[in-house]
């Protein structure tokens, strides 16, 4: 990624792709219809008022494309009428049934037996499949990959295809991997103008922390979509050259021109604003984040950060122990509270509300 001059980005009227991300940052209600009676969204009125040839492009592109659909309906209907006519001949010809059977006519319908057993082979077809479903499911699920040793899974796979964690990490996971961040770079690619979001995120024990990228843009659909492009590790001291390096080389991982980001929003960190400043990327500050960092203050004013702290103190006592988690656990049955300690993090203020209800 080339390192931009730091020129200012002005918010044009007269520009529909900052207009667009402009909607997109600002409010939600923009992009979907209120109504019946209010079919449009507010991109859509913009592009026929502002940009009439843009908006009649627009339109005859999805008239074609519902044109298509139709066409394609209609096919798939006229083919189930014929092959349905064809077999209700066949089952009414009296000449049918007298015609000699011959390999030729279940050639193209039944697999041979050698055909049916190498679809289970370790690279048959059929194997892939459950591979790719079972990678899906732990990924969708979001579950551990030592899920595939559970001795239930595992029982329930050998009898489709013996497989093994390894083969999942280093073979099935890798090239899901691959189509999926390709399809993300084809649509990004596709994209006019992306924004950014970046964040750090640490593990509660302060081991590990990841610098998180996620995209913005609006699709073909003209509506407003997001991906996670990158949870890449920070190594280190987090220092505003190291981010900007590390973003430097997603944005040009998945080929991102500097020209193309019309915007990257952060938190108030002093690394995050100097990293955006060092490539040259025009910044915000994220609203959330300003806004839960006026939360916790608002509790420090009312003294409840002195409460918040002992309920801590408490809940980790009560972790340690076996047998003040059991009493705990019999007084939560008790008041009807759920089985569930949550300790106040403070990136998210409504946990410690929840806390306080307790």
């Amino acid at each position: 990624m080339g390192i931009r001059d730091g020129r200012n980005f002005e918010l044009r009227a007269s520009s529909f792709e900052n207009f667009a991300f402009f909607e997109l940052r600002t409010s939600s209600f923009g992009f979907g219809s209120k109504s019946a009676t209010f079919p449009k969204t507010c991109l859509r009125e913009h592009l026929q008022r502002h940009h009439p040839d843009k908006y009649d492009q627009l339109t005859k592109e999805e008239e074609k494309a519902n044109d298509v659909e139709k066409t394609n309906g209609q096919q798939s209907i006229q083919t189930l009428l014929l092959a349905s006519t064809s077999t209700d001949r066949l089952c009414l010809s009296p000449t049918t049934a007298k015609m000699p059977r011959n390999e030729s006519q279940f050639s193209s319908s039944q697999p041979t037996i050698v055909k049916s057993f190498s679809q289970w082979s370790s690279d048959g077809e059929m194997t892939k499949k459950v591979d790719h479903a079972v990678m899906r499911l732990i990924c969708s699920a979001s579950l551990p990959l030592s899920f595939v040793e559970d001795q239930a899974l595992k029982n329930l796979l050998s009898i489709l295809a013996p497989i093994s964690r390894r083969h999942f990490t280093s073979d099935v996971l890798r090239k899901l991997y691959v189509k999926v961040k390709a399809r993300v770079k084809a649509d990004i690619f596709k994209a006019d103008f992306i924004s950014l979001t970046i964040d750090g995120w640490s593990s509660l024990e302060g081991k590990h922390s990841l610098l998180s990228v996620t995209v913005h843009y609006i699709d073909s659909k003209m509506e407003p979509t997001f991906r996670v492009i990158e949870a890449v590790p920070i190594k280190g001291s987090h220092t505003g050259e190291k981010i900007c390096g590390l973003l430097s080389q997603v944005l040009n991982d998945y080929g991102v021109n500097a020209e193309k980001v019309h915007l990257i929003v952060r938190d108030n960190e002093s690394s995050m604003q100097k990293a955006t400043r060092i490539a040259g990327f025009e910044s915000l500050h994220c609203t959330a984040h300003n806004f839960n960092l006026c939360v916790w203050d608002g509790l420090k004013k009312l003294s409840i950060d002195a409460l918040l702290e002992k309920i801590k103190k408490s809940i980790r006592k009560i972790r340690k122990s076996r047998v003040l988690g059991d009493e705990f656990s019999a007084l939560q049955d008790e008041s009807g509270i759920p089985q569930r300690n949550n300790g106040p993090v403070e990136q998210r203020f409504s946990n410690a509300r929840a806390i306080l209800r307790k």
